[in-house]
């Protein structure tokens, strides 16, 4: 069966499944499903921590050598350009739509430390400035902060590493909460505390049946907001934090 749904996938997309050069990363699974699956693909089994598609996957955040392994791919681009043969326009073009967009794309599923995304907005800023990724400071016209505003603020449009990072991470919140019949939302998005804030911040949920919603953690107060962020010293004695609504209104709760 699972040769025969490789084999429509690669008739219908042309990406045939090579399964020589394939691996298998078993998550959760009991030793009689390892050897049935290893049965049937007949792949190499290689435990996590992996990359896949330019990704470090791991059951923890990624390791600052993980992370430097994508800075160096980073500093690889920018070694293979002639920055001080481009214009200041050409600079700018390059910085938004080439290097932003591996940071971003690592972002997309993983929380990228300040560290990291300070050594990229330095090496942005010397490119822009002197076209040198190690410029000094005293070359800087503008400071970066208000680079990143919008040309309409008087910026240059330069996506802000730090936003970008958490509206990412909330679109994961809001996707689990807008497709819940998906099979992947059963996992827990990343989100740290700065994302949860945006979205209880930007959202307010529809009642509803009250099955789905969370008593305590999403936007339910009259005003907006949740009463774990709003009255946060009363949410530390809560036992029950995942309670929903129509489980805290039950005559049983």
């Amino acid at each position: 069966m699972i040769h025969f749904i490789l084999k429509l996938m690669g008739d219908a997309t042309g990406l045939v499944s090579n399964l020589a050069k394939s691996s298998l990363t078993l998550i959760h699974c009991t030793d009689v499903q390892i050897e049935e699956v290893t049965e049937v693909l007949t792949c190499p089994i290689k435990q996590l921590p992996i990359v896949y598609l330019g990704l470090p996957l791991s059951v923890r955040k990624p390791t600052k050598v993980q992370i430097q392994l994508m800075m160096d791919r980073l500093a690889k681009n920018l070694a293979g350009w002639k920055p001080k043969l481009l214009s200041p326009d050409a600079r700018l073009a390059l910085i938004k739509h080439v290097l932003m967009a591996l940071p971003l794309y690592f972002m997309s599923v993983l929380e990228l430390p300040a560290w990291a995304i300070n050594e990229i907005e330095k090496k942005c800023w010397g490119f822009i400035w002197k076209g040198d990724e190690d410029a000094a400071g005293s070359c800087s016209l503008v400071a970066w902060e208000k680079l990143c505003l919008s040309i309409e603020q008087g910026g240059l449009g330069i996506r802000n590493l730090r936003l970008m990072g958490i509206a990412l991470r909330t679109r994961w919140i809001w996707l689990c909460r807008a497709e819940p019949e998906c099979s992947w939302t059963r996992i827990a998005p990343l989100a740290d505390r700065k994302s949860l804030h945006c979205f209880a911040a930007s959202s307010k949920v529809l009642l509803g049946n009250g099955a789905s919603t969370s008593f305590w953690c999403d936007s339910l107060l009259p005003d907006g907001g949740s009463v774990q962020y709003r009255f946060p010293i009363l949410f530390s004695f809560v036992k029950l934090s995942d309670i929903t609504v129509a489980a805290a209104l039950c005559n049983n709760s």
